[in-house]
C-alpha cells in the first residue's frame, strides 16, 4: 500500500508542477520555469508525522511564490532547509 501511494503521489506531483507554467498567463513565470527548472522530477517522497511547522513554512513559501515575492521565497527556502537539516530524524 505504501509504495503504491508513493508512486501515485510522485506521478501526480510531477504532472501538476510540470503543467503549472503551461496554464499560467504570466509569461515571465513561464520563461523562468522553462529555463531554470525544465522538467520537474520528484526523486523521493518521505512520510513524516512531526512536521507541522515545516508544513506551515511550506505554505508561507507557496504564498510567496504565488505573490511573486522572490526575496521572501529565498529567505523561506533557507529557513526550511535549516529546519530540515536540524530536525532530520524527527521528519523521517
Amino acid at each position: 500500500m505504501g509504495e503504491y501511494l508513493k508512486k501515485y503521489l510522485k506521478k501526480r506531483i510531477e504532472d501538476i508542477l510540470n503543467n503549472f507554467a503551461k496554464g499560467n498567463d504570466d509569461k515571465k513565470l513561464q520563461e523562468v520555469v522553462r529555463k531554470q527548472v525544465g522538467k520537474v522530477k520528484v526523486v523521493e517522497i518521505q512520510f513524516a508525522y512531526e512536521n507541522h511547522q515545516l508544513i506551515a513554512d511550506l505554505k508561507k513559501r507557496g504564498k510567496a511564490i504565488t505573490d511573486q515575492k522572490w526575496e521572501e521565497v529565498e529567505n523561506l527556502n533557507d529557513i526550511i532547509n535549516d529546519k530540515c537539516q536540524e530536525n532530520y530524524d524527527k521528519l523521517t
